[in-house]
């Protein structure tokens, strides 16, 4: 399925900018703007390539929930029709790890006490920035899984892909 949103770039054997006139030919700077666009899901077509000539796509900027594609490098040979070069992209996989610790000792381990303000540190990769998430963050005894001691909500936007966030479940009896 194509993606849609993609800012991609052609590029010249010799990693030059090339330009494009309004009906999508190569030509030069003063003629023409950078042959750049945005992915719409249907083919971009360049029209006056050179035969036996190599050229590079890159992406300039990856759709939301994307991973940025590796340069793609080709070579145009000369058939009649369209030449098609496809440019795959990897959707971001998001993972979470938390690790909750005392944050009245600031996660240093303490004793002999019966109640404690227990905290967890949310670390996450792969988040889409701006995208609303909830978060809901048990807190469970290590003998037992099974049994949830705490529960506590968050909705956060990260604004970074990768990050971390803070979830507290208040003061907890040990």
């Amino acid at each position: 399925k194509p993606v849609v949103g993609a800012t991609l770039r052609l590029m010249g054997q010799d990693g030059s900018r090339l330009y494009l006139d309004e009906k999508g030919y190569i030509t030069t700077e003063d003629q023409g703007t950078i042959a750049e666009w945005i992915t719409d899901g249907t083919p971009f077509i360049v029209k006056g390539l050179s035969v036996d000539t190599e050229y590079t796509v890159i992406e300039v900027k990856a759709p939301a929930g994307y991973h940025k594609a590796e340069p793609i490098s080709f070579k145009v040979v000369e058939q009649k029709g369209l030449q098609l070069t496809e440019i795959p992209n990897r959707p971001y996989e998001p993972e979470i790890k938390t690790k909750a610790f005392n944050s009245d000792t600031r996660g240093k381990e303490v004793h002999a006490i019966s109640k404690a303000k227990v905290c967890d540190i949310m670390t996450y990769v792969d988040l889409i920035e701006g995208r609303e998430y909830k978060a809901v963050a048990r807190l469970v005894l290590k003998s037992n899984p099974t049994v949830v001691i705490a529960e506590a909500k968050l909705i956060f936007a990260p604004q970074e892909k990768d990050g971390e966030v803070i979830v507290c479940f208040g003061e907890i009896d040990l």
